[in-house]
């Protein structure tokens, strides 16, 4: 029928779950390995404007260490940890329902190969996206705004395709360039990207908006 390509992060799930899930896990490892309250420290991320600089504090005032943990390492593992995320049951809804009407599914999406891989293994898009169509910008070399990723897409069959993301800043400049259908999925209040529209950029705004993934049916039909 089409291809229909999404962004991952804010898109196909939460990014905010992400984010916990490397909290859950840094405090995890903190308390097996210093005996840390777990929940406190989970309280302090939670509660700062920066995470990672709160949880550094409370370590400094609670280890009397010369090497430890600092936020370097915070980072790395907030990079490279396999996330305890998951896909919801619409989104789930959603991509059976492309499949079962033939349409082609890709991702595209900006970061590093590391950090993406092992959001969509754990979020088990691996089951309904072939690994070719998974368009990482650490794989491939560009981002979205270079168009490169878009283009790779644009080659293929079908040649009906839409692109569903979340961020006006990058993701429907190309898709709008080449013809395709753009489509905003709305921010529920937990995003991490503002979805700021531009009068002055209008090629930067989506064609269309959605409040839910599972209206994305209705527009293919």
């Amino acid at each position: 029928m089409g291809l229909v390509a999404f962004d991952l992060d804010d898109t196909l799930y939460c990014e905010q779950e992400f984010v916990q899930s490397s909290w859950r896990y840094i405090a995890k490892s903190l308390n097996s390995k210093y005996g840390l309250p777990y929940s406190v420290m989970i309280e302090k991320m939670s509660n700062a404007g920066n995470a990672f600089d709160a949880l550094d504090s409370y370590l400094k005032d609670n280890l009397n260490l010369s090497e430890r943990e600092d936020i370097g390492w915070m980072i790395e593992t907030y990079r490279n940890h396999k996330p305890d995320i998951s896909l919801s049951g619409e989104v789930v809804n959603v991509l059976e329902k492309l499949i079962d009407t033939s349409h082609t599914i890709a991702i595209v999406t900006d970061g590093r190969s590391t950090t993406q891989r092992n959001k969509i293994n754990s979020l088990g898009l691996d089951r309904y996206v072939a690994d070719d169509k998974i368009l990482i910008s650490e794989e491939i070399g560009a981002d979205k705004l270079s168009g490169i990723p878009f283009k790779m897409l644009d080659r293929l069959e079908p040649p009906i395709k839409c692109y569903v993301g979340d961020n006006p800043a990058k993701d429907f400049y190309w898709p709008n360039k080449l013809g395709w259908t753009s489509i905003m999925l709305l921010d529920s209040g937990k995003n991490i990207h503002s979805q700021l529209l531009s009068d002055s950029k209008p090629d930067y705004n989506p064609q269309k908006n959605i409040h839910k993934l599972s209206q994305l049916t209705d527009i293919l039909k």
